[in-house]
């Protein structure tokens, strides 16, 4: 499967030579991309200041899962922006179009949480999307239920109770991407 990756420096031999394993190198496009380099990176003090918030307890609510305080997602601005620059980086794959191609799939660097069962072999995937739809997993209920939701997914929630006829939700659960399309 043709891959759109941007990533930093540090990262960029590692996936070039990860792809290159399964001869998919020729089909691999790697972005260097620094967190500085992003939209987001202007609001990099805001962020800040949200977290110092949270993390001092003034901005905290107690019904929280306590668990979550020290996850990346609620102590790192780095992390914040990155994993709200995702629209961005989806945007920009689209509009450059490397591949031609009339389908594009997100999927977060830390799906999996690093087990290799969950991907295809060889990173064999042919999904079969609706034309003129956004495609989406819909784990939402499991997420909130375990307090699970980042703020790219509350997103995702307004847009898709704003625009409906949009999107293509398909049923399914944490980490089963590649088997539902």
């Amino acid at each position: 499967m043709p891959l759109v990756i941007f990533t930093d420096e540090y990262s960029q031999e590692f996936i070039y030579n990860t792809r290159k394993k399964v001869q998919l190198e020729n089909v691999t496009k790697i972005y260097n991309t620094s967190i500085e380099t992003l939209p987001l990176f202007k609001k990099y003090d805001l962020f800040n200041d949200i977290i110092m918030q949270e993390q001092q307890g003034r901005a905290w609510n107690p019904a929280w899962n306590q668990a979550v305080k020290d996850m990346p997602e609620t102590s790192s601005v780095e992390f914040m922006i990155l994993e709200n620059s995702k629209s961005y980086f989806l945007s920009n794959a689209s509009k450059e179009n490397v591949y031609n191609t009339t389908f594009f799939a997100w999927i977060d660097a830390t799906y999996g949480k690093g087990n290799a069962s969950l991907y295809p072999f060889n990173y064999e995937w042919d999904p079969e999307f609706p034309p003129e739809k956004i495609s989406i997993i819909k784990v939402v209920d499991l997420a909130v239920n375990d307090r699970m939701v980042d703020d790219d997914e509350t997103m995702l929630v307004l847009l898709i109770n704003k625009f409906p006829n949009l999107f293509n939700i398909v049923q399914g659960e944490w980490f089963n991407a590649f088997h539902l399309f």
